[in-house]
């Protein structure tokens, strides 16, 4: 049985997405999100590479603008590409299966909430002492 990796990661949307398409006639859209990650007392930022493929990425390339806030879970697959100095390089990019825009952000955008997807939620309760782990 083959492994997978799947990524939830919450960020802001560094550039405007871009929306193409393959030989094939598959539209793919692509992005990258920054999150900070707390390492001792300092934050660094960790740069996702993401891509809707299809009908969703059409919907969402206009919304997808730099500055938004989004909480984005999917699969991570591996990449090769060659380096500046003509190494042959890996990086694991985010095939996103699930998309919710976070609020905040410079995007300003004024999609419906169906459009966004669903929206991140937390335990039905506030009672800590009844979260089972």
């Amino acid at each position: 049985m083959a492994g997978m990796s799947v990524v939830t990661a919450f960020g802001n949307i560094g550039r405007d997405a871009e929306l193409r398409s393959t030989p094939g006639g598959d539209s793919v859209c692509n992005f990258s999100i920054c999150a900070n990650v707390r390492k001792g007392r300092n934050e660094i930022p960790v740069w996702y590479d993401c891509t809707i493929w299809g009908k969703r990425g059409e919907a969402l390339v206009e919304h997808l603008t730099k500055g938004t806030s989004v909480v984005v879970t999917g699969q991570l697959v591996p990449r090769e590409y060659k380096g500046k100095k003509d190494e042959l390089r890996t990086s694991l990019d985010v095939d996103v299966r699930e998309l919710a825009f976070a609020g905040g952000g410079g995007g300003g955008s004024d999609a419906s909430a169906s459009s966004r997807g669903p929206a991140p939620s937390g335990p039905e309760t506030d009672d800590e002492n009844s979260i089972p782990f």
